[in-house]
């Protein structure tokens, strides 16, 4: 994607912070060559239409929109207000009977029948902020052993609402993930002129991962909330999933995914972990 065909997305007034990732994820993603890659991992794992699929983290929609509109049989939650409303007013203006559910992670065993989902995802890089974090400079979603616990009761959560012979799909970060700061639209709020842009870093000696949108205007002043979390590895988060009673824990590659990192695991068919 260059510049030069950048999308220029207009509102009336100061958009919401669902708004802005909305016009950002459906700039640097093709939704139906995900929905695709995504249609034959299912294949591989015996996902189908009639299986039962929860999406953990579903922001604003994507890619949830798109399978359900294809036939997927997906129930969506997401603990930001913000994005719960962006996801319902495009359901709604797609004429779909699909809603999102606010609710937190901890909540889904309360919320959600035991062993009731045949796959389970928490896409988009979402875990890492399951000690906080999200929009806001959080010592907790910083320290590491606060974050990793927070992660694992998240997991714990997830285990208990997965079917014994279902998975899980979760992303994040490249451990190795290089510095970047890139344009990814322009935006006008009444009629004043501002680039979206799209920063991350990891800050190794710092101990922090940070994420922003910001809003650049004309003159170059820039404002955006910070997205600050402990940087976690695929090992740590691999050993928390074995530790909860995953298996089969293994990398994937979708080709519409060049941004995150995918694991993929599986809730043992054979018997259940206590917790």
């Amino acid at each position: 994607m260059t510049t030069e065909n950048l999308p220029i997305f207009k509102f009336d007034r100061n958009p919401d912070y669902a708004s802005l990732w909305e016009a950002c994820v459906y700039t640097v993603y093709n939704e139906k060559a995900f929905a695709n890659d995504l249609e034959r991992l299912f294949l591989k794992i015996g996902i189908n239409k009639a299986s039962k699929i929860i999406d953990s983290a579903a922001g604003s929609g994507f890619p949830a929109i798109e399978l359900f509109k294809r036939g997927y049989n997906i129930q969506c939650m997401d603990k930001m207000q913000d994005e719960v409303s962006a996801f319902n007013r495009r359901t709604k203006k797609l004429h779909l009977k699909l809603k999102c559910k606010k609710a937190t992670w901890l909540s889904m065993p309360k919320l959600y029948k035991k062993n009731d989902f045949d796959l389970l995802f928490c896409r988009g890089n979402s875990l890492h902020f399951a000690g906080g974090g999200w929009n806001c400079n959080n010592s907790q979603a910083t320290n590491k052993d606060k974050s990793l616990e927070m992660m694992r009761k998240t997991i714990r959560a997830f285990y208990s609402v997965i079917k014994p012979g279902g998975y899980i799909y979760l992303d994040k970060f490249f451990d190795n993930e290089k510095p970047s700061k890139v344009k990814v639209a322009d935006v006008l709020i009444n009629k004043k002129h501002y680039d979206l842009l799209f920063y991350r870093e990891i800050k190794p000696k710092e101990g922090y991962r940070i994420a922003r949108m910001i809003l650049k205007d004309d003159k170059g002043k820039e404002e955006g909330l910070p997205n600050m979390t402990y940087p976690i590895t695929f090992k740590e988060i691999r050993d928390i999933m074995a530790e909860v009673g995953f298996e089969q824990i293994r990398s994937i590659k979708l080709k519409a995914e060049t941004h995150f990192g995918i694991l993929i695991a599986k809730k043992p068919a054979h018997k259940e972990k206590q917790q």
